[in-house]
């Protein structure tokens, strides 16, 4: 959309609109060859009060790789660079990732993360084995 804006802008001849739109660039911007700001950044941050919420955002960020103009994988949980076969398969990739469910069960005061919940100096609840019932 904003290409298409742009492009309708230099038809019609409107350089003053142009300028306007390439002066609030920052040099990271300009060096990573961006020639205009059409929209305003945003960032639209959400608290997380309920764990299906949560599930929600996770299944969202795993499912982006696949979707829409991406296309960086067939199958999300085979996705290189992503958590997703850590959650579906328990199989971790590049490192081993804390389940979300940990810092719910912190949070809650459920869990404690002390020398007492060390066994052969690892923490118990970093293995993709401990989450497989829950």
């Amino acid at each position: 959309m904003a290409y298409d804006i742009i492009k309708r802008l230099q038809k019609i001849g409107r350089e003053d609109i142009l300028d306007r739109l390439s002066a609030g660039l920052t040099a990271r911007e300009i060096g990573k060859g961006q020639k205009h700001r059409v929209f305003e950044e945003s960032f639209d941050a959400k608290a997380i009060y309920s764990e299906n919420f949560l599930t929600q955002k996770i299944g969202y960020i795993h499912h982006n790789p696949v979707s829409g103009k991406w296309n960086l994988a067939n199958d999300y949980s085979k996705y290189e660079r992503s958590s997703a076969s850590f959650y579906e398969d328990r199989e971790a990739k590049h490192f081993v990732p804390k389940h979300y469910k940990v810092y719910i069960f912190i949070a809650r005061g459920w869990l404690r993360q002390t020398p007492r919940g060390r066994r052969n100096g690892k923490t118990k609840h970093t293995t993709p084995e401990y989450y497989k019932n829950m």
